[in-house]
């Protein structure tokens, strides 16, 4: 970059830095937290950074004591990611609740 240049941060691209993150673009819900700035940092941190935490660990532990027996239904190689979005997702993610 040189003086006075604009740069424009990519928040699809963030946390993804292999140097970093081990399988940066795997999702894994038992790796623990990242040095990243999601809710940003110091006077700019998001006021309601600890309650979207808590309502994820709410949420997602109220669904596996529901259903314990979730699973996809097809590989997630298969599924198909959302293009152009500021936030990242899938367009689906179809689930079977049914045990082995």
């Amino acid at each position: 970059m040189r003086a006075e240049e604009a740069v424009v941060p990519s928040h699809a691209h963030a946390g993804r830095d292999p140097a970093v993150f081990v399988r940066p673009d795997d999702f894994d819900i038992t790796r623990p937290p990242g040095p990243h700035l999601a809710f940003g940092h110091g006077p700019h941190r998001c006021i309601g950074a600890d309650l979207a935490r808590l309502e994820l660990r709410t949420a997602i532990g109220a669904l596996a004591d529901r259903a314990p027996h979730l699973r996809l239904a097809e590989p997630a190689t298969a599924l198909p990611f959302l293009g152009g979005s500021l936030i990242g997702g899938v367009e689906r993610l179809p689930v079977r609740t049914h045990a082995p």
